[in-house]
């Protein structure tokens, strides 16, 4: 027998082991089985874009229906929703104020993106932004004094920063790239967004004070970045052939775990305030939901367990090894 033909088969063997241990860990551990990701919301509209408040109490986001697109805000303890700007049809990327008063999103009302900051207490919009230019992806700054998003004002998406007090703006990146997705550290001196001034996307950290770009977590097809309350973890999209999921840097260490195992697309992770749960955009129903995913759960608990044997696995077929355990793990 040839050394071609013994690597054959001693790689076959070993992918026998692999999925029998896969197999064992399901058999033996029935608790893995757990009933997240789950969706809140099942109805014919398609959600997207969600925002916890402060106090954990409510969860923003868009709804699009009929060709019509709302801003909604869900009641967490008891799932109940309740449709802000009823008539408005172009809203998206809410995000709430400290204070849990104030959404700050963006949309479109005479055939251009601008940021609007929505009250809840008198249910009106105030419009922030009147440039001839594309401003959208608003970020409310943890402090309260500032709102970041992007802009095309200069022929390409960058990074811009509004005081709240004065109004005044401030560029942060000027590369003639695409910046966009910005996130807020919990100090407020920092953003996080996804870039790709290097060729493929990747997430960047930049400081507010100025200062050069440095890229953080390498991709490619890295976007959405969102930091965890803590500061110790970012949690952001990575896209991969025809799917899409949610995983989590720890600064720290440099380290990288997925938070979903999924053939679907998942989309602009959201923190809550306790750092406990992701909410995310997810389609692995069909359509478009808000989904939940708490910490103690199985595709959390699986990622951090499953880790050295997904590792193995490529070691023996490489890329396809990762799509053998996907499809064991939906």
């Amino acid at each position: 027998m040839n050394d071609k033909r013994k690597n054959i088969l001693v790689r076959l063997m070993l992918l026998l082991i692999s999925l029998s241990v896969l197999l064992g860990i399901f058999l033996c551990f029935p608790f893995f089985y757990s009933e997240y990701p789950k969706a809140f919301i099942h109805n014919d509209g398609e959600e997207s874009t969600p925002s916890w408040s402060r106090d954990g109490s409510r969860i923003a986001f868009t709804t699009l229906e009929r060709d019509v697109r709302r801003l909604v805000l869900l009641t967490v303890r008891n799932g109940k929703t309740v449709v802000a700007g009823e008539n408005e049809d172009s809203i998206y990327f809410p995000s709430w104020s400290p204070d849990g008063k104030k959404l700050v999103v963006q949309m479109n009302t005479d055939g251009n993106n601008d940021i609007y900051i929505y009250s809840l207490e008198s249910n009106r919009f105030e419009r922030l932004t009147f440039a001839p230019s594309s401003e959208a992806i608003p970020k409310w700054s943890p402090d309260g004094q500032k709102i970041a998003f992007i802009s095309d004002r200069n022929g390409n998406r960058d990074i811009w920063v509004m005081s709240l007090n004065d109004r005044q703006l401030v560029q942060l990146t000027t590369d003639p790239s695409d910046d966009t997705l910005p996130t807020w550290a919990p100090d407020s001196n920092r953003l996080a967004f996804a870039s790709n001034r290097r060729g493929p996307w990747d997430i960047w950290v930049v400081e507010l004070n100025g200062g050069k770009p440095v890229r953080l977590i390498s991709g490619p097809g890295l976007d959405a970045p969102a930091w965890s309350p803590d500061g110790k973890k970012i949690a952001y999209r990575k896209v991969k052939k025809k799917r899409s999921d949610i995983w989590l840097y720890f600064l720290k260490d440099n380290r990288e775990i997925p938070v979903t195992y999924s053939q679907a697309f998942q989309w602009y992770p959201a923190w809550s305030p306790d750092g406990s749960m992701i909410a995310f955009q997810s389609d692995m129903n069909g359509q478009e939901e808000i989904v939940l995913v708490p910490f103690s759960s199985f595709p959390y608990s699986m990622s951090m367990k499953s880790r050295k044997l997904l590792n193995f696995l490529k070691w023996i077929f490489h890329e396809a090894a990762e799509e053998i355990l996907m499809r064991e793990l939906d």
